[in-house]
């Protein structure tokens, strides 16, 4: 398993007197990776010891007395693969240079495993950190040239980790050309009695395309002996080691943020902290003074050696502000906008974009080397969590890191300014179900505003809202005034109101304390109480009631107030009341009570009863005959069959009159003829049809006194027409008799002689 390890940058130099010491300075941070078929480092815990110690112990036994005054190689010299134990030295590599020489051949030969104790004991600590002092293989950052190269402690090449001793293993090194997957062959790193066994990449083993420009070396250590063959996950462990030009922490700067209402600047000093306004500030390590701080940054930024960026949710055409310099990357499969921070003093809306009122999120922010240029090892390495531990880049070749992991009280956005919603206003007919509904926005509060045009907490509104219950209706009308404020960061109570002195909330016009009004009109009703029109079935009048606002209207026409006749003598009038034309258009007619409709059912018509038909029997023994009324109102009808007789009566004119109730309009007549009177035993006068009759008895073609006409009915108004025709018997007697001349008698005295009639009632 690869891993990367971050070592320190000592600083060292050596002195051989009587006793020989080693004085060893450690700052900056190793970065390695273990071999792909390695598992992880062995640590041994007897290279804690302190640093005199192992300087004293790391000094191989046949290295002369003599002083280096550096640490770091400036090249890679050719020397022949001997320990420095050895006694017997045939090339003396120059003072400060450490030799690397190929691999020798050796003849293929099938070795036995190395046990544990016989293989070697790697120290190394992954990642930026402190503690890489205690590792025995790292980077060191120390070249004059301001180059980093790979360096072997001596502790790594003895069994056991020893801090003196034999050396036990032979280091070498191997680096992967960029761009594939193909490795160079071991070189052996020669020994010298001047310094620490170290690696410079050579120019084609650096990846031109990374932070950095890294070069992905391999340390292999290898048995000096030949006893054994090391197992591969502890033979091994692959450094990136940086290539490009080594930038000081002093070269490197970090960020500042700060946090204030809205989003615009705002007049203030030109340094970053105690300003006003939403600011992201670059500061430089150990600048000093503000001032010093804002001619340090742009004396780097001038520079150009290091870029300054912020990784930002999103996309640039997202979260960018207009006229940055910014790239859409992806980072562990995540995409993000890459935003260059160019200048010390920045408000934020220079380098982002608010978005309703909110930017987008920061995720990481920090630095990253120029193409050409890399970061030492103790380059800002000092940040920590809370828990101590260290605060994890993103590479160990920069210095990009988690915008938040330095502590919880940093937000990775910045509020802004918001547009608040307008409430919705519902103008319905009447007043009770006029409503205004508030938008549902927990950035914000709405308050009704009252008529002095103050706000408290107590008229704060939410939901719908019925006018009626907020406020009065005047002449048909009302009006509600609504306001709304960012939430809980104006004090309401103060006259005028005022913000809090700090915060970090939306705003509105870049102020707690700014907001939104709008004023609403609802319109009620002018109410109009219906009065109900009457109906006067004795004139067959109907009168509609004159009431301002209102209309008539009779089957979809409007009727115009006052009285009027019935249409027809019989039927039904149904009239209804509509609002009519407002004095204010805005303020609507409203009808109360009943609008109607009215109806009224009415019937004018005289009311009669028909006369009945009847049964005329001219002589005995001969079958009747239906005798039907002469009628001007009724049509009459009759079906004979046998002696039996069926006589109708309908009315010709239904439009004026109708059938009382209970009158009769069907008959059934029985015309079987009446027997003839016995005739006498002795007639000795015959009758010869001249005389009248008996008195009381009508004969064929009289009229008996007080039978031609009906009496009156003192209950009722009656019409009595009566007809008189006087019929004869001429077909039997062929001369006008006696009963003739009574008859003509009887009239001239004035009395009727009836022979059909009717009757007309009115009720």
């Amino acid at each position: 398993m690869k891993q990367k390890v971050q070592g320190f940058s000592p600083s060292l130099r050596f002195g051989l007197a009587a006793v020989v010491s080693l004085a060893v300075t450690f700052s900056g941070a190793m970065v390695g990776a273990a071999d792909a078929n390695a598992d992880e480092a062995i640590i041994d815990d007897t290279a804690s010891t302190s640093q005199s110690e192992v300087a004293k112990q790391e000094v191989p036994t046949s290295q002369p007395k003599s002083t280096v005054e550096s640490a770091s190689s400036q090249s890679n010299t050719v020397a022949e693969s001997r320990s420095p134990q050895q006694h017997e030295v045939k090339t003396q590599p120059k003072q400060g240079e450490t030799t690397v020489v190929p691999a020798p051949a050796r003849a293929p030969q099938k070795l036995p495993e190395c046990t544990a104790e016989q293989s070697p004991k790697w120290k190394v600590t992954p990642g930026v950190t402190t503690d890489s002092w205690k590792d025995n293989a790292v980077i060191d950052y120390l070249g004059k040239d301001k180059k980093a190269r790979l360096m072997v402690q001596y502790s790594l090449l003895r069994e056991g980790g020893a801090a003196s001793g034999p050396l036990a293993f032979t280091p070498y090194v191997s680096y992967l050309k960029p761009g594939t997957d193909t490795w160079t062959d071991l070189q052996e790193i020669k020994l010298s009695p001047y310094s620490m066994p170290k690696f410079l990449p050579p120019e084609d083993s650096l990846d031109k395309t990374k932070d950095g420009w890294p070069a992905t070396v391999k340390l292999v250590l290898k048995r000096t002996d030949g006893a054994c063959e090391i197992p591969a996950d502890k033979a091994a462990y692959t450094f990136e080691v940086p290539g490009g030009e080594l930038l000081s922490d002093a070269e490197v700067m970090s960020f500042e943020a700060q946090y204030d209402e809205g989003e615009d600047p705002k007049p203030g000093n030109d340094t970053c902290r105690h300003n006003k306004g939403d600011l992201i500030c670059l500061y430089p390590t150990g600048a000093g003074s503000h001032t010093d701080a804002k001619a340090r940054v742009e004396e780097l930024v001038g520079e150009d050696k290091s870029v300054n960026v912020l990784w930002v949710d999103g996309k640039c055409a997202d979260v960018a502000a207009a006229g940055t310099t910014c790239k859409d990357i992806t980072y562990a499969g995540k995409g993000y906008a890459e935003i260059e921070v160019k200048k010390y003093f920045n408000y934020v809306n220079e380098v982002l974009k608010y978005t309703d009122g909110k930017t987008a999120e920061i995720k990481y922010w920090g630095a990253k080397p120029r193409p050409g240029y890399a970061y030492q090892g103790g380059v800002q390495n000092h940040y920590v969590y809370k828990d101590g531990s260290p605060v994890k880049y993103v590479s160990d070749l920069n210095r990009i890191r988690l915008y938040k992991d330095t502590g919880s009280e940093n937000k990775a956005f910045w509020y802004g300014n918001i547009e608040p919603e307008k409430p919705t206003a519902v103008d319905n007919v009447g007043e009770s179900n006029d409503t205004f509904q508030i938008p549902d926005d927990n950035r914000l509060k709405y308050y009704l505003v009252s008529d002095d045009g103050k706000v408290t907490y107590q008229s704060q509104v939410s939901g719908t809202n019925k006018v009626s219950d907020v406020t009065k209706y005047v002449d048909g009308k009302a009006t509600v005034k609504v306001r709304a404020h960012v939430k809980d960061y104006c004090n309401l109570n103060n006259d005028p109101p005022t913000s809090a002195k700090y915060s970090d909330w939306y705003s509105i016009d870049n102020s707690y304390c700014g907001y939104r009004e709008w004023t609403f009109t609802f319109y009620g009703s002018q109410k109009v109480k219906v009065v109900p029109p009457s109906f006067d079935d004795e004139t067959g009048t109907f009168t509609v009631p004159d009431i301002p606002g209102v209309k008539w209207m009779i089957d979809g026409k409007e009727v115009t107030p006052g009285t009027h006749d019935y249409p027809d003598k019989h039927g039904k009038i149904s009239i209804t009341a509509v609002p009519g034309t407002p004095k204010d258009p805005n303020v609507p007619i409203e009808l109360v009570d009943n609008n109607g409709p009215y109806e009224h059912e009415y019937d004018l018509r005289l009311e009669v009863v028909p006369p009945a038909p009847v049964v005329e029997r001219l002589k005995c023994g001969v079958a009747g005959s239906v005798k039907l009324p002469d009628s001007e109102v009724f049509e009459y009808s009759s079906k004979v069959e046998g002696d039996k007789a069926v006589a109708e009566a309908v009315l010709k004119n239904a439009a004026d009159f109708k059938l009382k109730d209970g009158a009769v309009v069907k008959w059934e007549l029985n015309l079987t003829a009446e027997p003839c009177p016995p005739q006498p035993d002795n007639p000795t006068k015959p009758d010869t049809g001249d005389k009248p009759g008996k008195p009381g008895v009508e004969k064929p073609g009289q009229v008996i006194p007080g039978k031609g006409k009906p009496a009156a009915n003192p209950s009722s108004k009656q019409v009595v027409r009566t007809q008189t025709r006087v019929t004869t018997p001429i077909a039997q007697t062929g001369a006008l008799g006696t009963t003739a001349v009574l008859g003509a008698l009887l009239l001239a005295a004035g009395i009727g002689i009836t022979s059909r009639r009717y009757l007309l009632q009115r009720h």
